[in-house]
């Protein structure tokens, strides 16, 4: 399957999932047969390139029925990239620490 028609498939089974019936990423790679990592790269292409608003929580990846679900999983994002941020800048403290240069 070409990652085009992939990309149509995996939001067509992502809209028919609200946050009560959410999909796991695992349900998504038996239905499409293919790799994680591809259906990780095709959901952040269709957030990123085509503003397409699939959320995701803890139960899966869903369509939104509302502002307010969409606010929830953004929120969710931007806690993730800042805890991510957060890992990186004590690596980066820990060669400081240790008189060497910095990684960036």
């Amino acid at each position: 399957m070409k990652n085009h028609s992939l990309k149509g498939s995996i939001l067509y089974i992502i809209k028919s999932h609200k946050k009560t019936n959410a999909i796991k990423a695992k349900e998504l790679r038996e239905k499409l047969g293919c790799d994680g990592r591809i259906i990780r790269t095709l959901i952040h292409e269709l957030r990123v390139e085509d503003n397409i608003p699939i959320c995701s929580g803890n139960d899966g990846y869903f369509y939104p029925d509302d502002i307010s679900e969409a606010r929830h999983s953004v929120n969710r994002l931007r806690s993730s990239a800042r805890e991510l941020f957060d890992a990186a800048e004590g690596i980066e403290k820990a060669f400081e620490k240790d008189n060497q240069l910095s990684i960036v």
